[in-house]
């Protein structure tokens, strides 16, 4: 009876430490963005964005980790599951096709600056979108 429940005591602490193994690389997130200060930067830069998800998964039990790329390859990136996702992105109904968008955490209000008498409320920054 004794070894049956040294046997039973092993077999529970290899599982339980198998598990808690597995969860700990399953908690690393693995984030890709571009540099957008002060929203998107790398350490050290200014990065209100990325600090508020990092914070966010911290605190949920995750490890965080934002690459900053020099080139816009987000949107294929993520469809290549190169990362597990991204900490600030435009919403797009395209994107939305691939993408689960959390709610909203940070508004940013662009406005079109342009000279006196110049009508700016015509202009058309879709195509001129980077994200």
């Amino acid at each position: 009876m004794i070894q049956y429940l040294r046997h039973l005591i092993c077999t529970l602490t290899l599982t339980a430490l198998s598990t808690i193994t597995m969860n700990a690389a399953e908690a690393n997130i693995q984030l890709a963005s571009d540099a957008w200060p002060p929203f998107t930067n790398e350490v050290g830069k200014a990065r209100l964005a990325i600090e508020i998800v990092h914070l966010a998964l911290a605190r949920s039990g995750y490890v965080p980790e934002t690459t900053i790329l020099d080139t816009w390859t987000i949107p294929s990136d993520l469809k290549s599951d190169k990362y597990h996702g991204c900490g600030a992105i435009w919403k797009s109904a395209e994107r939305e096709k691939y993408l689960l968008f959390s709610k909203p955490y940070l508004e940013s209000r662009l406005h079109l600056v342009g000279k006196k008498g110049s009508d700016v409320s015509r202009w058309d920054l879709q195509p001129r979108a980077k994200a």
